[in-house]
């Protein structure tokens, strides 16, 4: 299709801009322009916010005055590929200055049906370029276009990683800061009440003292609980070194360290052993896991009703595995996939009020990760108890020296 040259200027879509790793994939875009339609001169624009600048050409001299303009305007306006013949002469645009008289070019589409940009190509003799040709470059802007929307993703993906980096930054700073606020008064009460828990002249108040030290224990707890939620995932909690760790030790003694709950909710903690004469022997940090188990027997116990049984069940099918089964509010299915989450506490837990900021599980999460294991939690549903399923790796035979 031939078309007389206008100055009329279209409107630019948007501002926009060409990262500079799409330079590499333009360049080759416009020398194989160049290459088939014969001509002297290829380049690719990028809409900016009243004119087109180049991205990547060859043939141009970037010092010339932007001859293109005026055209790439035409071009976007039809929103097709259209052919310039023997266009006014404009010199000054080439390495050599000769005068265009030819110009065809295709709009950058992008999936919104705005204009990005346009690919074209120019010489300085009249053209005989056909429909196949223009059918071409329609293919080579779709590629630009695809090179165009990677960079946009690869740009917003960065901004995004970006965002949460400083987030996760304010939000330990924010943990660190509480929990040193917190931590500071309590460590001091406690302190205190242990003098005078010593002093035979305050037995009277006894009857006072235990439950305030029992908050503030209560307290200490809560703020190394935070701690331990905000810690990266698979971020191991201490520095000791991995060791062979007895799963069914580990069940047996944080079942021991939850009895002060499991009597207080009424509730009996059953420890079972699956096949014991089979070896659950894991890799890893004795007390991380511990503390894990614990978080999971604490939660079962905290949601059972009272006269009820939480079993922790040790068995060695696959892979070693500690499951915790209880018969209490149970989960509703909606919310199964966001348990883990740090911070997340269902409806059950705030209808019923069961203490906690919602950090249990994503503490579990984040040790069964350190120590290449998973933790499934599945629910029936409301009203028919949980089983937490976590499992963990087989230790590893160390390697013999080579002589």
């Amino acid at each position: 299709m031939n078309v007389n040259q206008t100055d009329q200027t279209v409107p630019v879509s948007q501002p926009s801009s060409a990262p500079d790793q799409t330079r590499a994939s333009f360049g080759a875009l416009a020398r194989l322009a160049s290459l088939t339609c014969n001509m002297p001169i290829a380049a690719i624009t990028v809409a900016g916010a009243h004119s087109y600048q180049l991205a990547d050409s060859i043939g141009i001299d970037l010092d010339c005055e932007p001859f293109w303009q005026p055209w790439c305007s035409r071009v976007a306006a039809a929103q097709h590929p259209l052919v310039v013949s023997c266009a006014t002469a404009v010199t000054g645009t080439s390495t050599d200055e000769a005068p265009i008289r030819a110009f065809a070019g295709a709009p950058l589409i992008g999936h919104d049906g705005q204009v990005l940009g346009i690919l074209f190509v120019a010489g300085d003799h009249p053209s005989d370029l056909n429909d196949r040709h223009l059918d071409i470059l329609a293919g080579l802007a779709e590629q630009a276009v695809g090179h165009l929307a990677t960079a946009r993703d690869q740009r917003l993906l960065a901004q995004l990683t970006s965002d949460l980096a400083r987030a996760r930054a304010r939000e330990e700073d924010m943990v660190a800061a509480v929990s040193h606020e917190l931590r500071t008064p309590v460590t001091s009460i406690l302190g205190y009440l242990e003098l005078l828990t010593d002093d035979a002249a305050a037995n009277r108040f006894q009857k006072l003292i235990g439950p305030i030290q029992r908050n503030a224990d209560r307290l200490v707890s809560m703020v190394d609980h935070l701690l331990d939620g905000t810690r990266t995932a698979g971020a191991a909690a201490s520095g000791a070194a991995p060791t062979a760790v007895d799963l069914t030790a580990v069940a047996h003694t944080a079942s021991a360290a939850c009895q002060a709950e499991a009597q207080h909710g009424d509730v009996d903690v059953d420890v079972a052993v699956r096949s014991p004469d089979v070896d659950c022997t894991v890799h890893g940090n004795a007390a991380e896991l511990g503390q894990a188990v614990q978080q999971l027997i604490r939660n079962a116990i905290l949601f059972s009703p009272r006269r009820s049984t939480v079993t922790v069940e040790v068995a060695h099918r696959k892979h070693p595995s500690i499951t915790v089964l209880d018969h209490g509010a149970g989960i509703p299915a909606h919310e199964l996939p966001h348990v883990t989450e740090r911070f997340y506490r269902g409806k059950q837990a705030r209808d019923q009020a069961v203490p906690g900021v919602g950090l249990g599980l994503s503490i579990v999460q984040r040790i069964a990760t350190a120590h290449g294991g998973t933790i499934r939690v599945t629910s029936p549903g409301t009203g028919q108890g949980t089983t937490a399923h976590l499992t963990l790796q087989k230790p590893s035979k160390p390697k013999e020296n080579q002589t």
